[in-house]
This record gives structure tokens, C-alpha cells and sequence, in this order.
């Protein structure tokens, strides 16, 4: 379990009854760190890797400019050690990690959030765009951009991503950022990948049809993980729902310009979504700032 501010992380052997800290190595007393993913190699539970954020201390346009960072370790999480050459390589906190199950020594780290910005200077803005996704093929001593395929012009900021359930090189990644829509009048978009990450294809589900310049910020996304064709896509104003893998999407709204939930309840901002296991038609979605919802007509009502 990963904490915020510098609290660590911590370790439970008995299903969460009890749990012993494990921050070792990661730079708790010196930096209020905050983690936002673990995630164990395939295969060897030993190998943990844990990402988040380090806070510069500098305002952006709208949220503090922060640094990501890729944490590594080899027993278990008894000691930490970082990737990249440094605490915080990363210009953008690191929100998801793809390991290739092929060759764990090939990674994929996805940066950035809704209400984060990046450690980036921009001349016009106080801080820059996302910096998208970073790939390595020797086990995170270096790490270069994999953003080949995406469009600059739309924000960078990736905050929803999941894998296909059948083809293990096969990922999709919601991207978008508060202040790029808000103040900077720049939408997300949704991406696909059918190689690991190398290049990446423009699937963003298209603005609906009362108004085409619609900009939306997608920030979470799920495959049903019984049925790889289904996958969703979620923001504050709608969820989507395609039936082809993520080529193309049916948008599910409140109606009449209400945002996606149950009428009358704020829905909030996806955080994260999950399908259920045995019906790709029951979805999940957490939501910042409103509550935790349940759909059992693929995001149709709430």
C-alpha cells in the first residue's frame, strides 16, 4: 500500500490484516514523495516497482508542477533502489507501468494526471505540456519518449491506461489534463498501441454531434477482461463504450449536456475504472470528487 506526503509504503503478508512498512531506499525522509502505483513483474513477486510524484514546490497554471519517479527492488520491497539515474528522471509524475511479459527488461511508464502539471517551462504558460510515455529496453537504466503516433497539439497528460486481457503487447491510454482544457483550451484524446508502446494510433471517440468542437479530457480507462473487445473510456462528462476493441466508441452521457451518473448525483472525475471478471456489461468507476458507481448496461445508466 502506497502512501501520500512521505508516508511510504507498506507490506501485508496476512491479506491486509496487519501491514510493516517497506520504504527503505525510497527518499521518504528527504522528499514528501507520493506514491501512485505498485506493480509486481510478471511471474517473480520478488521484483516490485513502485511510481508517483515529487511535489517541486513551484505552482503551474492550475496545480503544482511535480516529478515522477521509478522505484525498483529485488527482494520483495525490503530495499529500494532508483531507476533512471536519479530520484525524479521523470518530468511528470509516473502514474502506470507496462512490464513486457516476453522480456521483462522492456518497460513502459505512463506520466501524468488531471491535477498535476508537468516540471516543464513553457513561455507562454507556467508550466509546459505532458511529456506522455516513456519506453526502456534495459530493465530502467535509460529511459527515451515512445509518444510516435500522438498528437502534440492535444494534451500529454496520461491518467487512465489498461492492457488487453488476450494480446500482452496491446494497450490503451486515456490522456488529459484540467488546466491544458481549461485554461489552455487543449483536449485529451485516447490512444492505442498493438506493439508494446513503440507506436501508438489516435482512437479518441469522436464529439458529439451537438457540438464538434467538444473538448474532452479522458482520464480513465478498462477491457472487460472476458471479452477483449470491449473497452471502456471514461471523463467527467461521459463514459464510452466500444465493441471493437477501442477502434470506435458509443458515448453515454446524462442527456441534454448532464455529465455521465446517476441524475441528480455528482458523478466526479474517473479516477479508475474495473470490469467485472465474468460480464463485460458490469463496470466499476472511482471518482475524485464524487463517489464510487455502478453500471450493469455497459455505462448506459448508473
Amino acid at each position: 500500500a502506497g502512501t501520500l506526503n512521505g508516508f511510504g509504503l507498506f507490506h501485508s503478508t496476512d491479506r491486509g490484516e496487519t501491514y510493516v512498512e517497506r520504504s527503505n531506499g525510497l527518499p521518504t525522509t528527504t522528499d514528501e514523495i507520493t506514491i501512485r502505483h505498485i506493480e509486481v513483474m510478471p511471474g517473480d513477486s520478488s521484483k516490485v516497482f513502485v511510481m508517483g510524484e515529487k511535489d517541486t514546490g513551484v505552482w503551474g497554471e492550475g496545480f503544482s508542477r511535480v516529478r515522477g519517479f521509478v522505484y525498483a527492488s529485488t527482494d520483495g520491497g525490503l530495499n529500494w533502489s532508483p531507476l533512471g539515474g536519479s530520484n525524479f528522471p521523470f518530468p511528470s509524475l509516473t502514474r502506470w507501468l507496462w512490464i513486457d511479459p516476453t522480456d521483462t527488461d522492456t518497460m513502459v511508464v505512463m506520466t501524468g494526471i488531471f491535477d498535476r502539471e508537468s516540471d516543464v517551462n513553457n513561455p507562454d504558460y507556467a508550466s509546459g505540456p505532458g511529456v506522455g510515455v516513456y519506453r526502456t529496453t534495459d530493465g530502467g537504466t535509460t529511459w527515451t519518449p515512445s509518444n510516435a503516433g500522438m498528437d502534440t497539439t492535444k494534451s500529454l497528460f496520461v491518467g487512465g491506461f489498461d492492457k488487453s486481457p488476450t494480446n500482452s503487447k496491446t494497450f490503451i491510454i486515456a490522456t488529459g489534463n484540467n488546466t491544458d482544457s481549461l485554461i489552455k483550451n487543449v483536449g485529451g484524446a485516447v490512444y492505442r498501441t498493438t506493439d508494446g508502446g513503440v507506436n501508438w494510433t489516435d482512437v479518441s471517440p469522436k464529439p458529439p454531434f451537438w457540438n464538434p468542437w467538444y473538448i474532452d479530457t479522458f482520464t480513465a480507462v478498462a477491457y472487460a477482461p472476458s471479452d477483449a473487445s470491449i473497452v471502456y473510456v471514461a471523463s467527467a462528462d461521459a463514459v464510452y463504450r466500444s465493441s471493437n476493441g477501442g477502434i470506435t466508441w458509443t458515448r453515454y452521457d446524462g442527456g441534454f449536456g448532464a455529465p455521465y451518473g446517476p441524475e441528480g448525483i455528482r458523478s466526479g472525475v474517473p479516477i479508475d475504472m474495473v470490469v467485472d471478471p465474468d460480464d463485460p456489461d458490469v463496470l466499476y468507476i472511482n471518482n475524485y470528487g464524487g463517489g464510487v458507481f455502478k453500471s450493469t448496461n455497459g455505462g448506459q445508466t448508473w
